[in-house]
């Protein structure tokens, strides 16, 4: 039931050979009450290449459930970039264990090596942002036209 309600979402079959399809995936949130929610899920990392890495969360049976990417900048700088968890596995810790292992990767891996890390965040994600220490240096505004 789980799989045939996130076909929609266009998850593809073959995730682990081709992880960067996650970044097209949209949630149809009329299916978050077909959905179950599943609470035991794992966090996975993909290194795309040398400069894009992605953190995965998985649930049990191997869907993925919530992502966050993270771009080594070639001006010593670490973006933090598209953090998502889809609608029905909310509000159980997968977004912080999914913000935690992106840290603990980028402490490991760029600590005390002259790095800046930034990222532009929406409203409802920038407490999360001050809770580890991140200062606000602007305000965004959104803008798009149709064509």
């Amino acid at each position: 039931m789980v799989r045939r309600a996130l076909e929609s979402v266009s998850v593809f079959t073959s995730w682990l050979a081709r992880p960067l399809l996650l970044t097209s995936m949209r949630f149809d949130s009329s299916l978050a009450t077909k959905i179950k929610i599943m609470t035991k899920y794992k966090i996975v990392h993909f290194a795309h290449d040398k400069n894009f890495v992605s953190f995965m969360a998985i649930n049990e049976e191997d869907i993925p459930i919530g992502w966050a990417n993270l771009t080594i900048q070639l001006d010593d700088k670490l973006k933090l970039q598209d953090a998502f968890v889809l609608e029905p596995y909310r509000r159980q810790g997968i977004y912080d264990a999914l913000w935690n292992k992106r840290m603990d990767f980028i402490l490991e891996k760029y600590s005390n090596k002259g790095y800046t890390v930034y990222a532009y965040c929406k409203p409802m994600s920038i407490n999360q942002f001050k809770k580890h220490g991140f200062d606000e240096i602007e305000q965004l505004t959104h803008v798009s036209k149709e064509i």
